[in-house]
């Protein structure tokens, strides 16, 4: 469609337009003129193009489909409206425009402060990690004098490549960079966001996209670089449970010996300390055996409530926000149900069971298993571990249970158990395993290897894409490729081709 039926389209007339420049002083002198309508991002926009043979001589309206008409307008008559308010301001969004960037983005750094504290949007973690790098930009560009009308053209370009290389040149590490930059974005998206959605609307676009900055980012700082893995094998996943599994058990096996008191912390000497013990750094395999058997993050597993009422009563009353799980009993067994885990919800069915050859105490329900003369109890998973851990709103209270009976552990101090524990002293280091987060793809690494589990089935349980979980979390298996070939012997090639010979 050529431009003159364009305009038409959208109630322009050149007798209208004559008219409208016709009956306004400035119109007709300083700011002669004519409409014209460009494309941005396959969107079209009312622009007023200026006689004078100046630069930046096309100056933006609005879009040609305005939200903020009324019915009985034309696309065309409410631009002549928005060209009327931008005289009286002489057009200040121009390269004449004397205003400065940085206060612009405090502005969005307010806003980004009060959606973190109110009960709709990102959570405050995510808006304050955005803050942090948002106000070294505003620093940046009031030092650097950047100003406002530069936004919507390649001039911005240049100045967000001057950006990442102010932060290389700081050794800055390239992942920190890339969260910065890209916080910049979505400031730049904000000046140009339609008003009813929350935006300024200051200029029809912006050019800085998501392939600008990775491109910039490669050029600068270079490609990321890809950790080496240690190989992932079937034993590995295996003996790692197996050490959580045997742990758990003893733990167990002596609360069951002990009706219902753990063993009390000793001493070198073997004298017996005080307070009882409350299972310190042994929290460690009961969090890795559940994500082992669920794929869980460790968040999804330590921050867990222990039911529904508890997630609905307290979580969503005070971080509607965030992450939240809960354990269910169902007719089918116990369920976590995880809400919001990275925007997705899911539920994972854990129904394991904790053997011991000692009955559990009167009051803990169990199954007693007869197998010829050997005797054990099972108990679910799930109730040893709340009846284990002191009650309390999470599944895995805080060792400060008396002072804060429904506080939260530190993820920090958990971490560092893992290490401690797992990583070390039970040296899963050389499985490749330094922090819990690769418990994910351990799970992941071993199922999609079964040939009774599906793929499909592991995205079900981990809420990943297929695409995700092989990029990310599926972990090199060199048996796994010996054992296709072995399918497919050299000796059976050989013989076939002498077969065809004959």
């Amino acid at each position: 469609m050529d431009s003159t039926k364009l305009k038409k389209k959208y109630g322009w007339s050149e007798e209208l337009e004559d008219f409208f420049i016709n009956s306004n002083t400035l119109l007709k002198t300083q700011y002669r003129g004519s409409f014209r309508i460009k494309k941005h991002n396959d969107s079209n926009f009312w622009y007023y193009r200026l006689g004078t043979d100046i630069s930046n001589r096309d100056k933006y309206l609005c879009s040609v489909e305005p939200k903020e008409k009324s019915n009985n307008q034309t696309s065309f008559q409410y631009s002549c409206e928005v060209l009327l308010s931008k005289l009286q301001s002489h057009f200040t969004i121009s390269i004449k425009d004397k205003r400065y960037l940085f206060p612009y983005v405090q502005q969005f750094i307010d806003l980004l402060e009060k959606e973190g504290q109110s009960s709709i949007g990102r959570n405050s973690k995510t808006t304050s990690g955005m803050i942090g790098g948002l106000r070294n930009f505003k620093i940046w560009s009031e030092s650097n004098q950047i100003k406002l009308h530069i936004v919507p053209t390649n001039e911005m370009k240049l100045e967000f490549r001057n950006y990442i290389t102010y932060l290389h040149d700081k050794g800055i590490t390239r992942s920190s960079i890339k969260g910065y930059v890209q916080d910049i974005r979505y400031c730049l998206e904000w000046l140009v966001r339609d008003k009813l959605m929350g935006g300024l609307e200051l200029f029809p676009s912006q050019p800085l996209t998501i392939e600008l900055q990775n491109s910039l980012l490669e050029q600068i700082c270079g490609k990321p670089p890809r950790p080496v893995e240690k190989e992932f094998r079937t034993e590995y996943y295996e003996n790692s449970y197996r050490d959580c599994l045997t742990k758990v058990r003893s733990i167990w096996e002596g609360y069951c010996k002990n009706d219902g008191v753990l063993e009390r912390i000793k001493d070198k000497n073997g004298k017996v300390n005080q307070p009882p013990h409350f299972l310190g750094r042994d929290i460690v395999y009961f969090v890795s055996l559940l994500q082992l058997r669920g794929g869980f993050r460790v968040g999804e597993v330590l921050y867990s409530y222990r039911n529904m009422s508890i997630y609905n009563e307290h979580h969503l009353k005070f971080y509607p926000k965030d992450m939240g799980s809960f354990w269910d009993k169902t007719e089918d067994g116990w369920i976590l149900k995880i809400r919001n885990s990275k925007g997705k919800d899911r539920d994972v069915p854990i129904n394991d069971t904790i053997w011991s050859w000692v009955k559990p105490p009167s009051w803990i329900k169990c199954t007693e298993v007869k197998n010829g003369k050997s005797v054990h109890y099972e108990t679910p998973l799930i109730e040893v571990i709340f009846e284990l851990f002191p009650n309390s709103y999470y599944s895995f209270p805080s060792p400060n249970h008396n002072e804060k009976p429904n506080g939260k552990r530190s993820i920090t101090y958990y971490m560092n158990s893992f290490k401690d524990e797992l990583v070390t002293k039970c040296g899963w280091d050389k499985y490749g395993v330094d922090s819990s987060h690769n418990l994910r793809s351990f799970f992941i690494s071993y199922t999609i290897r079964r040939e009774d589990i599906t793929p499909f089935q592991i995205c079900e349980i981990t809420g990943h894409s297929l695409k995700v979980m092989e990029k990310y979390y599926l972990r090199e298996n060199l048996q796994s490729k010996l054992d296709t070939f072995k399918k497919v012997p050299q000796r059976s090639l050989i013989v076939k081709n002498k077969d065809v010979k004959k």
